[in-house]
């Protein structure tokens, strides 16, 4: 893992890249996520993050595909916006090209699938600096306004390549005025929303109620994987309603979602008690019995096989 970390008056950058998805979840302090990868391939991120004062930016480009979940920060406005997607992303069951931003206010639940590869932007302000502003809608939104997706993209992409290239040269009355900006695209974001009156749809509320009743289920019985009728009877839902349910938050039926997320959860042992771990154990705590099914699955998934990945570790 690269990292680098130029002198900043006001702002400490950061530079990362990095191979394991736990490692990227663990770098962003004060968010509580968890990413489980979803499409084959080796899992590579370069992360570059950024603090002015109690402001924070992060860009992130990712591959391959990687399901979010967890809570924003608390006490924030959280927006990100995508850009060069391979594909749509999906966020809380709507469907993303790359002229929306989404957020999270005061912390919020989140779910989102991101696509085989994807550039995306965040930006944290504290509420402290939004008082004036009055009520902004809590939990989860989304405003489709291009241009000012574009612009907080563009502007924040600048800001990070800018310091990275000339971070001696930088001094406080730039940074001051760096701040200043970004704090009114923070502005005129909550503005906007205001205006829309934005909401998700009833609908996406719904599957998102169920897939993390699902996701919840599936930790509590880690061990012994719940049948779809089990997953039905916890969830309330007909086979049709949980099908529709994750293909619309995650983009993948239940069973194939449910796999990759015990998969992941493979993957994490490993990496966490590389030393000790046995293969046959860890894939059995996560509920394979069939030994040479999980390895081919695995290596479809991550691109190599359960015990390259312990080498590695160790």
């Amino acid at each position: 893992m690269l990292v680098v970390e130029p002198d900043v008056n006001t702002g400490l950058l950061h530079g990362f890249q990095i191979r394991e998805s736990l490692q990227h979840t663990q770098i962003l302090k004060d968010w509580s996520l968890s990413y489980d990868q979803l499409s084959s391939g080796h899992f590579e991120s370069h992360l570059n993050e950024l603090w002015l004062d109690d402001i924070q930016i992060y860009e992130e480009k990712i591959s391959p595909s990687i399901f979010q979940s967890g809570e924003g920060k608390a006490d924030s406005l959280c927006l990100g916006v995508f850009s060069n997607l391979s594909d749509p992303a999906l966020w809380m069951g709507q469907a993303l090209q790359g002229a929306e931003i989404i957020s999270l206010c005061q912390g919020g639940e989140i779910m989102m699938r991101t696509p085989q590869q994807s550039s995306f932007v965040s930006l944290s302000l504290p509420m402290s600096l939004l008082e004036e502003l009055g009520d902004i809608p809590q939990g989860a939104s989304m405003l489709t306004h291009q241009p000012l997706a574009q612009e907080i993209y563009s502007k924040l992409t600048a800001l990070l390549n800018n310091l990275s290239k000339h971070a001696c040269g930088v001094n406080l009355a730039s940074m001051q005025q760096a701040k200043s900006e970004i704090l009114d695209l923070g502005f005129r974001y909550v503005q906007a929303l205001q205006q829309q009156k934005n909401e998700i749809r009833l609908s996406a509320r719904k599957a998102k109620i169920v897939v993390q009743r699902a996701l919840d289920a599936m930790q509590s019985y880690q061990d012994n994987p719940l049948t779809m009728d089990e997953l039905c009877q916890l969830t309330n839902t007909s086979r049709r309603t949980l099908q529709n349910c994750f293909e619309l938050i995650t983009g993948q039926s239940p069973a194939q979602f449910l796999k990759h997320l015990r998969l992941n959860g493979v993957r994490r042992s490993f990496i966490q008690n590389a030393t000790s771990a046995l293969v046959s154990d860890v894939a059995s705590e996560w509920g394979f019995w069939h030994l040479s099914q999980f390895a081919t699955d695995y290596k479809k998934l991550f691109g190599e096989t359960p015990s390259q990945t312990l080498a590695q570790c160790k």
